[in-house]
């Protein structure tokens, strides 16, 4: 396959008989879509990680001082 049918064959692919336009802007919508999703859940979990941590220390604590 020399490189201009190549090209010719990518400019095809990209284009979709028309469709393309649609095509890439869900594909491109969808991979938005996961990755909020996976940096949302990233940010949820370590935020629940830190309050489970300080709730940990703070009964810890509390547990010291009522001890004599």
């Amino acid at each position: 396959m020399s490189l201009q049918s190549f090209i010719q064959f990518f400019v095809q692919f990209i284009h979709m008989g028309g469709y393309g336009p649609y095509i890439w802007t869900a594909y491109g919508l969808t991979a938005g879509v996961y990755l909020w999703n996976i940096l949302s859940a990233r940010r949820l979990h370590t935020s629940a990680v830190m309050r489970a941590r300080q709730r940990l220390i703070a009964s810890a604590e509390s547990q010291a001082l009522e001890r004599p």
